[in-house]
């Protein structure tokens, strides 16, 4: 089998069975697609797959904290004496979860590469340049250019959520398309006198998706993430319409 090829059909069988971004995996196994491209010994599987499984188990521990804050943070906001003080703490302990998560992965990552082999690193950074390539060939496949890649294709996402018929709304990735879940959306109003804004801050989903129920206005959004550049945009909102704004953030 020739290595693009087999690299594609790699990716596809562990796009399909890879958890969303920021979920705690029920259950850790290596797929037999990434064990023979990589060329592990039983040793390295075993390493990854019990490292994993500690990893996750301190994952779900973050998560059941992150949905706890979420709640209160709804609660807050449903209180008809508003309370900044306490919605933005909330904010900045679902913020500080998130970023805590994000460098205990980063730390997983680098010590699993350090048990690998540098022909094995080298195929790592191949699967990483082939996602782009995976998603160019399935635009291409759906245009009857190519042959299908074989295997299971990855699930529908759910449906984005709504501004509620007036505000912003749009979807955070990164340059391969890949979403960024949990990046910090704050406004700034650009009119005077600025209007009422109903939330400091809000924060997207796993998918990267991010909905705001906003005042008519002009508006200064930005987005911030762990291991990304910020970015701004403006956006004008209008009675009863909800503006896109998309944001791809880069890595530092």
């Amino acid at each position: 089998m020739e290595l693009v090829p087999f690299v594609l059909w790699a990716m596809a069988m562990l796009s399909s069975q890879a958890p969303n971004p920021g979920a705690p995996d029920p259950g850790v196994s290596l797929p037999l697609a990434l064990k023979l491209f990589l060329g592990l010994t039983d040793a390295q599987a075993k390493r990854i797959r019990d490292k994993n499984l500690e990893f996750d188990q301190v994952l779900a521990e973050k998560h059941h904290r992150l949905d706890q804050v979420r709640a209160e943070i709804v609660q807050e906001t449903r209180k008809e004496a508003l309370d900044p003080m306490a919605l933005g703490l909330r904010y900045v302990e679902a913020e500080q979860i998130r970023r805590e998560i994000s460098s205990a992965e980063e730390r997983l990552r680098g010590e699993l590469r350090s048990a690998l082999t540098a022909e094995q690193l080298t195929k790592l950074a191949m699967l990483e340049e082939a996602y782009e390539l995976l998603t160019i060939h399935r635009a291409a496949a759906a245009l009857r250019l190519v042959a299908t890649v074989a295997g299971p294709q990855p699930t529908r996402p759910s449906p984005a959520p709504s501004a509620g018929g007036q505000g912003v709304e749009g979807r955070i990735t990164d340059r391969h398309g890949r979403p960024v879940g949990g990046a910090l959306v704050t406004p700034k109003s650009l009119d005077e006198p600025s209007p009422p804004i109903p939330e400091i801050a809000i924060v997207s989903d796993e998918e990267g998706r991010y909905a705001w129920r906003l005042p008519p206005g002009r508006y200064e959004i930005s987005v911030s993430a762990e291991g990304y550049r910020g970015a701004a945009k403006q956006a004008v909102v209008r009675p009863g319409e909800v503006t896109r704004l998309d944001f791809v953030l880069e890595r530092i």
